[in-house]
């Protein structure tokens, strides 16, 4: 009989990340599939519908923080004793990829961090992305760090079309000149500092740089802040929506180069992303980006400290920016997806 895994919670086939880590794990020996839709007793309703071996989770926050405070307190214990049941009771095993140590732009950690504790002792392990990451979540949860596997997150190269050309990109977005174009693609989060790039750009990019900011803003007040900033200086374009997996080419091949300047990070998918993409990327080096990135120190900075790795960009060339994306390319296309298939056979 295969091993059969039910994965929480839903993503859908519009998430690149569930989609791929569910189909590498898939073979004749393990049966992968989702669990229960919705949020509210989801766990308990995947067990009694598909009785899985395992119950794997990701993003666990999506069943007890709520916008409102009073609601979060409401739905965390009944989530706390909806997984007690299902571990110790149904005795099903489940089993944790945990991404980042908290939530980002949340109004009670403290509620959430008693949340996380406890489901970590109630998985059989908890699957990281580096080393690095170990030693601190084994602090923030409380655990043990035996409990903890590591295994990097697959390459997205052969998920996307990547067909277009530079120029053709350019062109597509009204970007002219030849200067160097930076870029940040994604969904635009305060956490993901992309203000402070703004703000820094303006003070010290040069007069022939352009900056392409695109992705889907989480809020209306703080993406209004940023076009005003942005509507004072010509260099900066804008493309403020949801970008649709067929037009991320554009965005990444317009650009010579992606910036992403987290003020709080653990794992990053847009590292893995830009990576995929043949990108050099300027980053902080903190959590699993400094380790993915390690072999092009020259453009990652210390931490509160945009400005150098700007800085860092005005002595490269674009021949050398274009070598950093190969590279970056080859590494991370040595980590597959499949390998996540090992930490289930324990």
């Amino acid at each position: 009989m295969p091993l059969t895994v039910r994965c929480l919670p839903v993503g859908g086939r519009e998430n690149p990340y569930q989609y791929l880590m569910m189909k590498g794990l898939r073979n004749e020996d393990m049966e992968v599939g989702f669990g229960a839709d919705g949020k509210w007793l989801a766990i308990l309703r995947t067990v009694l519908r598909y009785w899985p071996d395992t119950v794997h989770f990701d993003w666990i926050y999506r069943y007890f923080l709520r916008r409102r405070r009073w609601w979060t307190w409401l739905n965390a214990p009944v989530f706390v004793l909806e997984v007690l049941f299902v571990r110790f009771v149904l005795r099903r095993r489940l089993v944790w990829t945990m991404h980042n140590l908290g939530t980002h732009d949340i109004a009670d950690s403290f509620i959430e961090r008693a949340v996380r504790r406890t489901f970590a002792r109630c998985c059989d392990w908890i699957r990281v992305f580096d080393q690095s990451t170990v030693q601190r979540a084994a602090d923030y949860l409380n655990v043990s760090t035996s409990r903890f596997l590591i295994i990097p997150e697959g390459s997205y190269a052969d998920y996307y079309t990547n067909q277009i050309s530079k120029g053709e990109a350019r062109r597509s977005l009204g970007i002219s000149g030849s200067g160097l174009v930076l870029s940040f693609v994604g969904g635009i989060h305060p956490y993901k500092g992309v203000r402070d790039l703004v703000e820094t750009f303006v003070e010290i990019g040069d007069e022939d740089w352009r900056l392409l900011i695109a992705g889907n803003p989480s809020d209306s007040d703080y993406a209004e802040d940023l076009l005003k900033q942005a509507r004072m200086d010509d260099r900066i374009v804008c493309r403020f929506e949801f970008i649709h997996d067929e037009d991320l080419q554009i965005f990444f091949n317009a650009s010579d180069v992606v910036v992403l300047p987290f003020r709080e990070i653990e794992n990053s998918g847009s590292v893995i992303l830009a990576m995929s993409f043949k990108k050099a990327v300027v980053a902080p080096s903190i959590g699993v980006v400094g380790s993915r990135l390690q072999h092009q120190a020259e453009l990652l900075y210390k931490p509160g400290e945009l400005a150098q790795g700007l800085i860092a960009l005005k002595d490269v060339s674009i021949s050398f920016l274009e070598g950093v994306g190969e590279s970056n390319y080859d590494r991370v296309s040595q980590s597959r997806w499949e390998d996540f298939r090992k930490a289930f056979e324990r």
